[in-house]
This record gives C-alpha cells, structure tokens and sequence, in this order.
C-alpha cells in the first residue's frame, strides 16, 4: 500500500504522518508489516505550500496517478468534515479505494448519509480515524462486558479536558465543541451499551480570546439514554488547563475507570478495576488503528460513525432549543 495524505495541517502532519512514521519504521525490521506498506515516500497533497519532510508532494489528486496505483493507496483524507464529500467522490472517480478520514465522518446527519451511499456505490473501504474504538483501554473494558463477570453496565461517564487554542477567525475546521472530542466518546458510548438518544446537552462559549468570544467553542456535554437503560454522561471542557481522558463504567459489581492516552508524547493506557491491582499497558491506538485499515481487516463500522454524527447533531439542536430526537434514524437503514 502506498501512502496519499491530502492535507497537511495538523492533523496530516502531526497525527497521521508521525503514525505512519512510526509503523513505518518498525516495518524495517518485521517482515508482516513489510508487506503491508509500499517502500516509496508517501504522497501528499494541500491546497497551501506546504512542504514536509519525506513527503512527496503532487500538484493534485491527478497528479498523483503518476506516481501510484489508486486501487493499493490509502489515502489519509484531513479535509474537515464539512468539506469532505465532495474530495471523497473526486477520488472515486479516480480509482482510489482506501480512506482513512478524521473524526467525525461529517458534520451532519445529511453530510454522513451522502458519504455513507457514496461508499456503497464505489466499493470504497473508508475508515473513520476514531482512536478510542482501537485503543487497549476500550478493548478492555468491551472484553469485561462481553465476559460478564462483573454483571451488566448500569452507567458511562466520560471526562475529556484539554487547553484548545481557537481563534474565533473562521478558520477552525470545527463549528462547535461537539466535533472536537464527543466523537470519540459518543462512539465508545454506542458500542459498549448500545443505541441512544440525548436527553440532555449543553454548550458553552469561550472566555475572552483578545476580547473576543468564540461561540460554542468552549465546551459541551450531552446524557445519553441507551435503549437497555445504561446512562452515559460526556463533559468535554476545551479550556481546562490540564488533560484529561477518563473513562468510568459502573457495572453491577464493580466500577472501572479507564484512563487513555493523552498525546502522541504519552502513548499508554491504564484500567482500574476494583479490586484488583491497576493495569498499564502501551497504546499507540492511532497506530493500531492504521494497522487494521492497511490491512483490510478495519471492521466495518460505518452505521456506528454515521450514527454517532446523528446523535451529536440532535445534542447540538438540543442544546440550542431542547429538541430531542428518536433512535434510529437515517443510519439504521444501511
């Protein structure tokens, strides 16, 4: 597989490519990864100038055809999720296959439902980098729930903090503090326990940024009620002054608090079980994760993703006008 990123701001630069490097570095020396990863630099494509190191940049996805097979590419697609499905067909029609594309899948439930008939039609396998699904600290907890030993999940919570540097200039790739970290909770969520509608959430503006106040961009939270009567309970603050990424499931005989990886200079998890003595293990989870899509052995979870754009639109209304909405929307027809 050859590597593709289109777009190189942050999160190409920064989280996909020093992934890449990563993986690709061990693959020197084992040889099933070998086999997984083309020996070329990768391609990469922004609209801006901008050069990186051991990056081959191409002019545009066209220009890329030159250089790599579309059909064994995978392309690492960073373009913000509202500027996301037209860039997804362009590259179909060039015969690119292979997606990885940020969190969320789109912005909104209409933007996740054209993507998700769009990667039907073409045989696309699009993956939605969303880390926590992959992360040792999930898996963990969905093999304690699987086992049973310690009875039902009765209720989620989920604490995820962090200093978030906005600007307020129009150039942020997310509307609200809803697109920042929920995604990664609210499919956690989804998965553990099941489907669910917001009964709650909120949003909050930033405090003065150079006096001026950046709307929706200073934290948000939702309660979910999940169809077999788990509660989940998400607090996202983007002005804390420390991290924060805690994970807590009350079961009918035990709580455990799940602590995941905080940056890419801090990659390992930690589970707390009642008990029984605290594990921590390592847990690049983003690299797993592009372990399991250059593979072809990502699971398909496309109805999950498209479904936790729902459920974060309809906290969005209900925080704006306390609407809320049923389950099972667009999504569960696919």
């Amino acid at each position: 597989m050859r590597s593709f990123i289109i777009g190189l701001g942050h999160a190409g630069r920064n989280l996909h490519l020093r992934a890449l490097r990563t993986v690709r570095a061990q693959a020197r020396d084992d040889r099933d990864l070998a086999a997984i990863f083309d020996d070329a630099q990768p391609l990469g494509y922004d609209p801006l100038p901008r050069p990186v190191d051991g990056v081959h940049l191409v002019g545009s996805p066209r220009e890329a055809l030159r250089h790599t097979d579309p059909r064994t590419t995978m392309v690492h697609l960073c373009a913000p999720p509202a500027a996301r499905l037209g860039p997804v067909a362009e590259l179909a029609e060039l015969g690119f296959r292979h997606f990885l594309v940020e969190k969320p899948l789109a912005a909104d439930a209409a933007g996740a439902r054209a993507l998700a008939v769009l990667t039907r039609r073409h045989g696309l396998r699009l993956t939605v980098v969303a880390p926590w699904l992959y992360s040792g600290v999930t898996q963990r907890i969905r093999a304690l729930a699987a086992a049973g030993e310690l009875g039902r999940i009765r209720r989620i919570s989920i604490r995820q903090t962090k200093q978030r540097s906005t600007t307020g200039d129009g150039t942020d790739a997310h509307g609200n503090a809803f697109d920042v970290e929920p995604p990664h909770s609210v499919g956690v969520a989804l998965e553990l326990a099941g489907d669910a509608r917001p009964t709650a959430a909120w949003l909050r503006d930033t405090p003065p940024i150079d006096g001026r106040v950046v709307a929706d961009m200073g934290g948000a939270g939702l309660v979910l009620a999940h169809r077999g009567g788990v509660v989940t309970d998400i607090e996202s603050d983007l002005t804390a002054p420390e991290r924060v990424r805690r994970i807590d499931v009350e079961f009918e005989h035990g709580k455990v608090t799940g602590h995941y990886s905080l940056s890419a200079d801090d990659l390992s998890g930690r589970v707390d079980i009642e008990g029984r003595p605290t594990e921590t293990f390592p847990d690049d989870a983003l690299r797993t994760l592009f372990l399991h899509a250059y593979r072809g052995s990502a699971a398909d979870r496309l109805e999950l993703h498209c479904r936790v754009v729902e459920v974060l639109d309809t906290a969005r209304a209900l925080a704006h006008s306390a609407r809320v909405l049923e389950p099972g929307g667009e999504c569960a027809a696919l």
